[in-house]
């Protein structure tokens, strides 16, 4: 897996040998499970991630400590949303240029 940031998201682009852990993790006060569609992590506008109105991620799990999200646009690719996991209440998303903290505050489910 090679992970990189491009259009203000961090994507990870797997190789045929990964293999995703299809496991639930804890965002906030809430238990994500592969499958549920997430529209925003986060409330304030310095700490969020928010899909435009419409669409979502698709959580489908994660590899170590990365967790990887779809889209209907990205199902047929290789290429996935992606955000490290740092607590229950924190993720990175980022690259070369620095990274940037999404305090997970609020979860809005799609």
């Amino acid at each position: 897996m090679e992970t990189f940031f491009q259009y203000k998201a961090m994507w990870a682009e797997l190789e045929p040998s990964d293999v995703i852990d299809e496991v639930s993790v804890r965002l906030g006060a809430e238990m994500v499970k592969p499958g549920d569609r997430i529209s925003r992590i986060g409330k304030k506008k310095r700490s969020l991630f928010e899909m435009k109105e419409g669409h979502y991620l698709r959580y489908v799990g994660r590899i170590g400590r990365t967790l990887l999200f779809k889209t209907p646009e990205l199902d047929p690719t290789n290429l996935y949303y992606a955000f490290e996991y740092v607590t229950s209440d924190t993720l990175l998303v980022g690259g070369a240029q620095g990274c940037m903290d999404i305090r997970v505050d609020e979860l809005v489910r799609a």
